[in-house]
C-alpha cells in the first residue's frame, strides 16, 4: 500500500507541474505582442526519492525556478543605441525649427533682405535725386533691421522652448528613477515580471540620458555614466536643470553631472542649448554688426544702430532723409555707389555679407545631416539588435505550441496513471475487506 501511495503522491505532482508549465505557456501566448516581455522558462525538479528496504521509490517532481529568458549584455547594448537615436533626434528636431532662417536658396528671410538692400542701393546709384529710390532704400533697410530681430527672436524663441524640453526631460528622468527606487523596494520577491518593469524603466531612462546598471539579484543600482549614484536601493538622487551665465547643466541634488550626460534626450537637448544655438546666435550677431559697421562707415555717419543682430536698428528717421552724395550737389551719387559696392566687399571675417550667411546656412544643414545619418545608422544597429533580443527572449507561437501539446500529454498521462492507482486502490481494499469477512 505504501508504494501505492507514494505513486499517487509521484502522479499528483506530475499534475500540478504539468498544469503550472500550461499556466506558464499560455502566459507566454497571452504576451506574444508585447514588447517589453521577455518568454518565460521553468525547470522541473526530481524530489526527493523514498528509501524502502533496498529498493529506491521516486516521489514525484515539483516546479523550479521560473526565469525570464534574457541577454543581458545585448540589452545593456540596446539600450546603449537607443540612448544615441534619443540624442540625434532631438538634435535634428531642434535645429530644423532654426533650419528656415538659413534658407540655402537665399530665396527668403536675411538672404532676401540682404539682396534687396544691396539692390535698393544701386537703384538708388543709378537716379540719385529719385525720391521713389529713396523710398526703396529706407524700406529696405528696415526690412533688413527687422529680419536681423527677427532672426534673432526666432533663435531666442527656440533656445526658449528647448529650455522647456529639457525640463520636461529631467521631469521624465526623475519620475522612472524614482519608479526603479520603488521596484528596488519589492527586489525581495526576483520575479519575471518585477524583471520585465525594470528592463522597460531602464530601457525608458536610457533614451533621455547616459547611464551605467549594476545589478544585485533583484536591486538595480543606477549611476550616470562616471559612476554618480542616482538610485541605490530605495534612494535616489533628484536631477536638476540649471542655467548658469547663459550655459544649461544637470545636476543631482546639487552635484553637477553634466559632463557625464553626452546621451539620450537630455544630451541632445544639451548639444543645442550649449553649443548649436549659441553658435548661430554668435555668427548673426557677427554678420549684424559686421554689415552695420560697414554701411556705417560708407555712409559717414550713422545708418544703423544696435550693438547686435537683436537691437539693429535704422538710425534715419524717414525717406527725406537718405542720403545718395555726400555733397549736396544734385546728381552726387558717391554714398549710393559706396554702399551698393558694399555686396561685393569683404565686410566680416574677410568675406562677404552673403557669403558669411551661406555659411551659416551650410553649417545648420551640415549639423543636420551629420545627425541624421548617426541616427539612421544607429537605428539601424537597433533594428539587428532588437532581431537578435527577440531570438532570445520573443515568443515564437509554434514553439509554445508545441510545448502546450507536451505538457498536455504529459498532464493526460499523470491523470491516467491516477486513474490507475485509484482503481488498484479500490481493488486492494476490496481484497482486504473480503479477507476479513
Amino acid at each position: 500500500m505504501s508504494s501505492l501511495g507514494t505513486a499517487l503522491t509521484a502522479a499528483q505532482s506530475a499534475l500540478s507541474v504539468n498544469q503550472s508549465l500550461i499556466g506558464i505557456t499560455g502566459d507566454n501566448i497571452a504576451n506574444l505582442d508585447n514588447s517589453d516581455y521577455a518568454r518565460r522558462q521553468a525547470t522541473v525538479e526530481e524530489m526527493p526519492p523514498l528509501q524502502l528496504g533496498q529498493f529506491t521509490i521516486g516521489t514525484g517532481v515539483k516546479l523550479g525556478q521560473i526565469t525570464s529568458m534574457r541577454d543581458a549584455v545585448l540589452n545593456l547594448r540596446i539600450a546603449a543605441e537607443s540612448s544615441d537615436i534619443a540624442k540625434s533626434s532631438h538634435f535634428v528636431d531642434g535645429m530644423t525649427q532654426v533650419a528656415n532662417l538659413f534658407p540655402a536658396d537665399g530665396s527668403s528671410g536675411l538672404s532676401a533682405a540682404l539682396d534687396s538692400f544691396w539692390a535698393s542701393w544701386q537703384g538708388l546709384s543709378s537716379d540719385p535725386s529719385s525720391s521713389g529710390a529713396r523710398e526703396q532704400v529706407f524700406a529696405a533697410s528696415q526690412s533688413l533691421a527687422s529680419a536681423f530681430r527677427n532672426s534673432s527672436s526666432a533663435l531666442a524663441a527656440t533656445t526658449f522652448s528647448t529650455a522647456q524640453n529639457l525640463s520636461q526631460e529631467v521631469t521624465k528622468a526623475n519620475d522612472l528613477l524614482g519608479r526603479i527606487a520603488d521596484l528596488n523596494g519589492s527586489a525581495a520577491s526576483d520575479t519575471p515580471m518585477l524583471r520585465d518593469q525594470q528592463d522597460e524603466m531602464i530601457g525608458s531612462l536610457a533614451k533621455i540620458m547616459d547611464i551605467s546598471v549594476l545589478r544585485n539579484g533583484g536591486l538595480l543600482q543606477i549611476t550616470s555614466s562616471s559612476g554618480a549614484l542616482l538610485v541605490s536601493g530605495i534612494s535616489r538622487k533628484s536631477l536638476q536643470s540649471n542655467v548658469t551665465n547663459g550655459v544649461y547643466g544637470i545636476s543631482a541634488n546639487g552635484y553637477d553631472i553634466t559632463s557625464d550626460i553626452g546621451r539620450g534626450s537630455i544630451g541632445g537637448e544639451l548639444q543645442l542649448l550649449n553649443q548649436a544655438l549659441p553658435g548661430l546666435q554668435s555668427r548673426l550677431d557677427t554678420l549684424s554688426t559686421g554689415v552695420a559697421a560697414a554701411v556705417n562707415g560708407a555712409y559717414g555717419h550713422p545708418f544703423f544702430s544696435g550693438t547686435g543682430a537683436a537691437s539693429m536698428q535704422l538710425a534715419v528717421p524717414d525717406s527725406s532723409q537718405i542720403q545718395s552724395g555726400a555733397s549736396n550737389l544734385a546728381g552726387d551719387n558717391s554714398i549710393a555707389l559706396a554702399v551698393a559696392d558694399l555686396r561685393t566687399s569683404s565686410v566680416v571675417s574677410g568675406q562677404t555679407a552673403s557669403q558669411y550667411h551661406a555659411e551659416s546656412a551650410f553649417q545648420v544643414g551640415e549639423q543636420i545631416s551629420y545627425a541624421t545619418a548617426q541616427r539612421d545608422a544607429a537605428q539601424q544597429m537597433l533594428d539587428s539588435m532588437n532581431k537578435q533580443r527577440q531570438s532570445v527572449e520573443g515568443v515564437s507561437i509554434d514553439q509554445e505550441a508545441a510545448n502546450l501539446m507536451q505538457y498536455q500529454r504529459a498532464y493526460s498521462a499523470a491523470a491516467r496513471i491516477l486513474t490507475a492507482i485509484d482503481e488498484m486502490l479500490r481493488t486492494a481494499m476490496t481484497i482486504g475487506a473480503s479477507t476479513t469477512g
